[in-house]
């Protein structure tokens, strides 16, 4: 009861913080580019802390990002970088997670410290032998409903439907529906077995 009793007005002081962050993210897009200006309010409203940071997360991205669902948790000191990120329902995501391009699907849970690239292939090496000047590729990662991924594992490639990657796991191939997979890199545990049932 005290809960519901609390929701309008956390959501409305919310409301207050994350508007001149979304005013801001979109007055920056003009000069430095749509992902720069993400990343920059991001990190202000990554700080932000407890269920007010929550719920200031929620507003801020669903201003900013392509798609946020319902029921979506952002923990605290979690950064997003690109806009045409998507979050469907009911989405936890913990605390000190780095996300790139990725679109998750509903249900998903990606413990504390997780980090999801844009891909493997981010950089190449540029005219002058150094990565700093090389051309840069995001690609989108998928991860479907249903996934749980573990404390500070790395996302590289997609995760399908329904699939468990271990804590510290670094995923460099894409993993299919229903797997387990853990270490570095991923593999899949009992995949005979998992294939049986």
């Amino acid at each position: 009861m005290l809960r519901s009793a609390l929701r309008p007005p956390a959501a409305a002081l919310a409301w207050l913080v994350t508007r001149p962050a979304v005013a801001a993210c979109r007055f920056m897009a003009a000069f430095i580019g749509p992902d720069a200006a993400l990343r920059n309010a991001s990190e202000a409203i990554a700080k932000v802390p407890g269920t007010r940071g929550v719920w200031c997360r929620r507003l801020f991205y669903r201003s900013t990002l392509g798609h946020v669902g319902q029921r979506v948790h952002i923990g605290f000191l979690t950064l997003l970088s690109k806009t045409d990120t998507r979050l469907q329902d009911a989405v936890y995501i913990g605390r000190n997670c780095s996300l790139g391009r990725v679109h998750i699907g509903a249900g998903t849970i990606l413990a504390d410290g997780v980090q999801v690239l844009s891909g493997s292939h981010q950089h190449d090496l540029g005219p002058s032998g150094t990565y700093q000047d090389g051309d840069q590729r995001f690609d989108r990662i998928s991860i479907g409903t249903g996934v749980w991924i573990g404390a500070n594992a790395v996302i590289m490639a997609d995760v399908a439907d329904h699939a468990l990657v271990a804590a510290g796991a670094v995923v460099t191939r894409p993993v299919p529906a229903g797997a387990r997979v853990a270490g570095v890199p991923a593999r899949e545990l009992n995949p005979s077995r998992a294939k049986a049932a």
